[in-house]
């Protein structure tokens, strides 16, 4: 059995970084994933997005369906691609994405718009399988 010595093992900060590094690593992954299933657009509008453009309101947005904070997970079925427009309704309180399948993003999705009058919500667009879409 080998023996270590405690100035051999990584600090708290070193493992810290190499965490950090290994969680962006696995997020980008998870980008390219997502861009590739989703085809650079919008699951809500279908609107194209541009994955190499300098200004956050012409690319893709990677919204993740259950959220971080509430326990969501870093991964492609976590995780759908939506346009600014889209992704600023979501956060606004406007638009709710819900997963329709066991498979999560990676399946069907269902879109729920909220109707301001009386404040209630309603089925807005339902995909029968991915970009396949089933209005209501």
């Amino acid at each position: 059995m080998e023996t270590f010595f405690k100035w051999q093992l990584p600090s708290r900060t070193e493992a810290r970084q190499a965490q950090k590094a290994a969680q962006a690593a696995n997020w980008r992954e998870v980008c390219r994933e997502v861009n590739a299933r989703d085809g650079f657009c919008c699951r809500v509008c279908g609107r194209r997005t541009n994955p190499h453009a300098a200004s956050m309101l012409e690319k893709g947005h990677h919204h993740h369906i259950e959220y971080r904070s509430k326990g969501g997970m870093d991964v492609a079925e976590n995780v759908c691609l939506l346009c600014p427009t889209c992704h600023e309704q979501v956060h606004r309180g406007g638009l709710r994405i819900e997963t329709a399948t066991p498979s999560g993003a990676n399946g069907a999705l269902v879109f729920f718009k909220i109707d301001r009058e009386d404040n209630r919500w309603f089925v807005w667009k339902r995909e029968k399988a991915i970009h396949e879409i089933e209005r209501d």
